[in-house]
């Protein structure tokens, strides 16, 4: 009986250690993950230490999405996520809605390998929202 007490506690010791190791992943991911949203928040130029830094798609809301508006929007997505080295994009889609440009990704959080969908919508009255 007491051998089985023993296992048992052990087994619960254990199981509380995994639960607190995930709860630090993703509370890990979630820091990435504003991290990055915080970049997209950023017009580019709006950082005075480096006016190339931040999001190109505020300044072309109103543009027409041509093929060349979508592959400098696509580039400027890849250098911002490249920028934070624990994430990767799988996927990056852009489409157009009425009073904007949504912005779908494909993420993973490394190292955890922790994939996400996420949608930015960049909107010419909401601002940003995820």
């Amino acid at each position: 009986a007491a051998h089985s007490r023993e296992w048992a506690a052990q087994a619960y010791a254990l199981l509380k250690k995994k639960q607190e190791e995930q709860k630090q992943v993703l509370a890990e991911q979630e820091k990435q993950k504003q991290d990055l949203l915080n970049h997209f928040y950023i017009r580019r130029g709006e950082k005075l230490s480096d006016p190339e830094f931040g999001c190109i798609l505020w300044e072309l809301l109103f543009e027409p999405l041509t093929e060349q508006v979508r592959a400098d929007i696509i580039e400027n997505v890849n250098l911002i996520i490249d920028s934070e080295p624990r994430v990767s994009a799988d996927k990056i889609l852009i489409d157009e809605y009425e009073h904007g440009i949504a912005l779908y990704c494909e993420l993973t959080y490394l190292p955890y390998n922790i994939s996400e969908k996420l949608r930015l919508d960049f909107d010419e009255n909401a601002g940003l929202t995820a």
